[in-house]
């Protein structure tokens, strides 16, 4: 069997981690691989898994860049594979008019909550699928998805490592880290305001985020607006395992103000790195407040800068944070699951295709 994932690009964001573990899971069955998407940082670390890419801008607004959409047609036809796997929700115009013409069964991720009318029944469509089950009756009422398609498969981040606590001294400040794509709805301008309350309490520290989006450089002309030049460092480093980046940070916060706690979120989790989690839906699931992480108002920047202050101060109740969460992680065995759901996605959707 061959499964070709369309990504939009291999930058340092939770979706292209998800996609990462799918490739694996399709490579885990004994599959073909194949990833088309616009190169990024993550690259590297795919290629090294033995996984095909292929790389290419793919066209969201079919409409203004036919060529493009002529370009990956050609592209997917020389592959021939048995099985789409498209790993956004906004290249769902792409997916069904390239399953149309190819007559390939197709899977969709959904990545965000739905604003707009994009999942509607597509005869090659085999499966909708969703990060978390507070994303389902929006997918219905606002992305007219057919409910008996939707398939919630929860992130399932590999825990092997543990994170440990970085050795304190006079030079290290602490470090607060962000992680994922860096758009809107990942709220790290509110991240920024905390840091400047933090540092309008001549707190020594400095933030680290790490991703890529439409708004890199609009943070960066923000931070230094804010005078926070020296205290925050926004970029996507290359890595192979993410556990590598999770240990140069004393924390975590997830200030995402609508959607999920995302991959790399669960990731830090379970990982138990002392965590501070906006109050979105799909955070409650996930944390328990003030015994596995915090939660805060989400777009509150000085509550946010008042946990962050109260962790840093106290790092043994932070710790304890930490470990509880990973405890209630590793219980729940993500990666299996993970693996063992979307292997049973792939499965039905080339059961259907077989039987048709």
């Amino acid at each position: 069997m061959h499964v070709a994932f369309l990504h939009p690009a291999l930058d340092l964001s939770g979706t292209t981690e998800r996609a990462l573990a799918s490739a694996a899971v399709a490579h885990g069955l004994g599959w073909r691989v194949s990833v088309i998407a616009r190169p990024g940082s993550r690259a590297p670390a795919l290629a090294r898994r033995g996984v095909e890419l292929f790389d290419d801008d793919l066209p969201r607004r079919m409409w203004r860049q036919p060529f493009a959409l002529l370009r990956t047609r050609a592209l997917l036809r020389g592959l021939a594979p048995d099985l789409l796997h498209v790993t956004d929700e906004r290249l769902a115009g792409l997916a069904s008019a390239l399953a149309t013409s190819l007559r390939i069964p197709y899977v969709l991720e959904v990545a965000r909550p739905v604003r707009e009318p994009l999942l509607r029944p597509h005869p090659h469509l085999r499966a909708i699928v969703l990060p978390c089950r507070t994303f389902v009756e929006r997918a219905v009422n606002r992305g007219r998805a057919p409910r008996g398609l939707l398939r919630v498969v929860e992130h399932g981040p590999d825990l092997e490592r543990t994170w440990r606590p970085r050795p304190r001294d006079g030079e290290c400040r602490p470090c607060v880290g962000a992680l994922g794509h860096l758009d809107l709805d990942h709220g790290t301008s509110v991240l920024l305001d905390a840091a400047r309350f933090l540092k309008s309490e001549g707190r020594a520290f400095s933030v680290l985020v790490l991703g890529e989006g439409p708004q890199e450089d609009e943070l960066r002309r923000a931070a230094r607006r804010l005078d926070l030049a020296a205290e925050v460092t926004i970029t996507a480093p290359a890595f192979d395992a993410l556990a590598d980046v999770l240990d140069e940070l004393d924390l975590f916060v997830s200030c995402t103000l609508e959607g999920s706690a995302g991959w790399l979120a669960h990731q830090a989790f379970g990982a138990g790195l002392p965590s501070i989690f906006s109050a979105v839906s799909s955070s409650f699931p996930l944390v328990e407040d003030g015994r596995s992480a915090l939660l805060v108002e989400r777009a509150d920047a000085r509550q946010l800068a008042g946990s962050i202050a109260a962790l840093l101060d106290d790092p043994p109740a932070a710790q304890a944070l930490g470990r509880r969460a990973r405890s209630s992680m590793l219980a729940l065995r993500p990666a299996e699951t993970y693996a063992r759901e979307l292997a049973g996605v792939y499965e039905a959707a080339l059961a259907t295709r077989a039987s048709g």
